[in-house]
């Protein structure tokens, strides 16, 4: 019987003993490491989505195509799912608010894609998920919304929202003019709202003509370029004013249309605080030398002779894009912002593309920090510390990118397109971006 005892307190012992030395063993972080490997709800998580080339990844309820948009009458929805443990196993698509699934095609790296043929005007409930083999489903709620395909182009619609902005301030419709405008304008929005509100106290019979020569594209915004005839009288003094100008704006997708994005010199809007509402301070050239109508600080309506100038611009700033093609490391594309000038990434560039990820050459002394999900134009400066040898995680569309040269200039980067493939039997990537480059050593302003 004491036998027995002293074999049972022997293997108490050991088991203690062998607890005790596997903790010893343990990392410090042991805790945290066993709570991941625990972790149990972790779920597929679904990025970089397209509906051919216009980036859906934000949209929130509508989304309004132009049949312009389409690829031989198709949509091509293409995207990425990941999941940080265990395996994606399938990706599906609703086109009737989750009623039934298609199943989309599922990749290397865990790319897919799904086309269809959509009717024009004909509304559909879209939803994509993401699941796991072992059934876990990403948030749909994170990519659910309706859309429809427009039977007109999207120069159609750019024209026709231009022209109902020129409406909307001829008729003094402050509120409904504002609607128009995107929040994310490049310029300060406040500073808009509020020199349209003291254009109509400066104003009576506002009257304006005008003509588009022509509308540019660039990364689904659309530049449009006119000219306008413009009639007002002076509410303090009851003269009639006149001016004859050409200029831009720029009009940017937003759910079920386009709204304006910028307004440049001389300013068809917003005449009161051009400072604030134009985006550079340059005028155009058609302008330099003509009679405009301007509002003076104390909110006098006159006509004054333009400059070559209206604003501060910052002429230090070199702003571009630039597209680059990989094809794994050994021939793939990099960039160099000083001399804007795509290279092949074993001749020291600042940055390259390798498939869908930015890599920075250890040899440049670049650093890299990821400024989140921004509007590049809406980055003024950049931060002096936080950057990186290397990005922590996936390089993603629609985040602004920072650079601290190893030469002492700062330059910022946002992707338009990412990893696209372009030949899939030679596996052919291609990302798209626009940049602006700080020419001027150690600023930091953009």
């Amino acid at each position: 019987m004491m036998r027995i005892h002293r074999l049972r307190i022997v293997t108490i012992l050991l088991f203690v003993a062998a607890a005790v030395g596997l903790a010893a063993l343990a990392p410090q972080n042991a805790s945290a490491a066993w709570w991941k490997f625990g972790k149990s709800d972790d779920l597929p998580d679904i990025s970089d989505l397209k509906f051919n080339q216009v980036n859906v990844n934000d949209v929130e309820d509508h989304l309004t195509l132009g049949k312009d948009d389409l690829d031989q009458g198709r949509v091509v929805l293409r995207g990425r799912a990941t999941l940080d443990q265990g395996k994606v196993g399938k990706v599906e698509v609703s086109l009737d608010g989750g009623k039934t699934w298609k199943k989309a095609l599922l990749g290397d790296r865990g790319i897919f894609s799904f086309e269809f043929t959509p009717v024009l005007e004909r509304p559909y409930a879209f939803v994509v998920r993401a699941l796991s083999t072992t059934g876990k489903s990403s948030d749909v709620e994170d990519h659910t919304f309706d859309f429809t395909v427009s039977s007109r182009t999207n120069t159609e619609a750019v024209k026709a929202a231009f022209f109902e902005m020129i409406r909307l301030y001829c008729a003094e419709n402050s509120m409904g003019f504002m609607n128009g405008v995107s929040p994310n304008f490049d310029g300060n929005l406040s500073a808009l709202a509020d020199a349209v509100q003291n254009d109509f106290r400066a104003f009576d019979n506002i009257r304006i003509q005008a003509f588009i020569t022509r509308i540019v594209e660039f990364d689904n915004n659309f530049d449009v370029y006119f000219t306008f005839n413009r009639q007002v009288m002076s509410t303090r003094t009851g003269q009639l004013l006149k001016d004859q100008l050409a200029s831009t704006c720029e009009f940017t997708r937003q759910g079920e249309g386009y709204q304006l994005y910028s307004l440049s010199h001389p300013l068809i809007f917003g005449l009161s605080d051009p400072e604030n509402v134009a985006s550079s301070g340059f005028v155009t050239e058609e302008s330099v030398g003509r009679s405009a109508i301007v509002v003076t600080k104390d909110g006098q309506a006159k006509e004054e002779v333009l400059g070559q100038t209206a604003g501060q611009g910052d002429s230090t700033v070199q702003e571009g894009s630039a597209s680059l093609v990989s094809q794994g490391f050994n021939n793939a594309e990099g960039f160099v912002f000083e001399d804007d000038t795509v290279v092949n990434c074993q001749d020291s560039p600042d940055f390259c593309m390798e498939f869908h990820m930015l890599f920075i050459p250890q040899a440049s002394g670049n650093a890299i920090q990821d400024l989140g999900t921004r509007n590049l134009d809406d980055v003024r400066e950049v931060p002096e510390t936080g950057y990186s040898q290397g990005l922590q995680g996936e390089t993603r569309v629609g985040h602004v990118y920072a650079f601290r040269l190893g030469n002492g200039h700062y330059a910022i980067l946002s992707f338009s397109e990412l990893g696209t493939e372009i030949d899939p039997v030679n596996q052919v990537f291609r990302s798209r971006f626009r940049y602006k480059y700080q020419t001027e050593a150690g600023k930091r302003t953009f």
